[in-house]
């Protein structure tokens, strides 16, 4: 496993957190899913630490729509 992969899984998927970005054009993005809430909120303060101006922020991962694919 690289430094760049979370490192733990939730219990369950209902306990799933995923992690996003936003650009600075309003865009979202899913960097991460399926992670722990630790490993959310870790990778949420790694980004963020990078200045960049793209926000991040974790929140319960929403399970995938295979019809439309979102």
């Amino acid at each position: 496993m690289s430094e760049n992969t979370p490192k733990s899984s939730p219990k369950s998927l209902k306990d799933a957190w995923s992690v996003w970005r936003q650009d600075d054009a309003g865009n979202l993005y899913e960097m991460f899913r399926n992670l722990s809430k630790k490993d959310a909120d870790d990778e949420v303060k790694k980004f963020t630490a990078r200045g960049h101006k793209q926000s991040y922020h974790a929140e319960p991962t929403k399970p995938v729509d295979l019809k439309l694919g979102r």
